[in-house]
């Protein structure tokens, strides 16, 4: 398990292996693309998946922030951060092993 937390303290527990999973490079590629609708459905595909149950905490989290609201952008901010985040320690513990 890889487990961290947000900038904005949003704690997250992910399964390892699901970051080797294949749709997971779907969904990055998706977000990478630089188009509108596959960034938001790579988002999502990649909430839906590598979150799992925890998704529905990423939601609540970002909408108590919110005042009730859940937007996009925020979901795709942590996201981000949470990629970033998971690459340093994979590259971090791949450097000394």
């Amino acid at each position: 398990m890889i487990e961290g937390k947000t900038k904005s303290g949003f704690k997250y527990s992910i399964d390892e292996r699901r970051l080797n999973d294949w749709t997971v490079f779907e969904s990055m590629a998706d977000m990478t693309s630089g188009e509108p609708n596959r960034i938001l459905q790579g988002t999502v595909n990649f909430v839906n998946f590598v979150m799992g149950e925890d998704k529905n905490d990423l939601i609540l989290f970002i909408r108590k922030k919110n005042k009730g609201y859940c937007d996009q952008a925020k979901v795709q901010e942590m996201v981000t951060e949470i990629v970033e985040s998971v690459r340093e320690l994979k590259n971090s513990s791949s450097s000394q092993g």
